[in-house]
């Protein structure tokens, strides 16, 4: 594994476990098994460190739903594809989703704060031209795309939230199944 995959990997668990204020680049450097020189002529600052390590996880992220979003599947099955990719990457890489659901929605340098949005903006924008699109074909009801698209991504922060931080193991299948239901048949009869 070369030195930068190591300090990011370290970098995604001490922020996870941290906190942003309370990580520090000596615990940082010190769980990637590499000098603090090294780390800061990889990453010259904290910032630009913890900027990097969500940019790569919503890159990851993004590229996934790309490639859900340019599927051969019909649009309303691109939506729960979206879900059950979501779901499953919540639940193996608990790292990640700590920062994304805590660090971010918490107070966070105005430079990362930035990013960040821009980032979900991103992943927003891609789960809201497969809406756009199943509105086009009817399988998705009428509505502001842009307002659902965001209401499901806090939808699954919400849901997910719950198991990153808790004991409790989630049962993947009931989630999905629920969260599927709730999405495509809405709560009312």
């Amino acid at each position: 594994m070369d030195t930068r995959r190591k300090i990011l990997d370290a970098a995604q668990e001490v922020f996870s476990q941290n906190g942003y204020y309370m990580a520090t680049m000596d615990m940082i450097a010190e769980k990637a098994g590499v000098a603090k020189g090294t780390l800061y002529y990889n990453f010259p600052s904290k910032v630009s460190l913890f900027t990097e390590v969500i940019k790569e996880g919503f890159r990851y992220i993004g590229q996934r739903l790309n490639d859900i979003a340019y599927s051969e599947y019909s649009p309303d099955r691109q939506v729960l594809n979206c879900i059950d990719f979501f779901i499953d990457y919540c639940v193996e890489n608990s790292s990640f989703v700590n920062i994304l659901f805590f660090e971010l929605t918490g107070s966070i340098d105005k430079e990362i704060r930035d990013v960040a949005d821009g980032l979900i903006r991103e992943l927003a924008d891609i789960v809201a031209n497969v809406m756009k699109e199943g509105m086009i074909y009817s399988v998705i009801r009428s509505m502001d795309a842009d307002i659902a698209s965001y209401a499901l991504l806090g939808a699954m922060q919400g849901v997910m939230g719950r198991y990153v931080r808790g004991k409790e193991k989630p049962d993947v299948k009931k989630i999905k199944d629920n969260v599927g239901k709730l999405l495509a048949k809405g709560l009312l009869y």
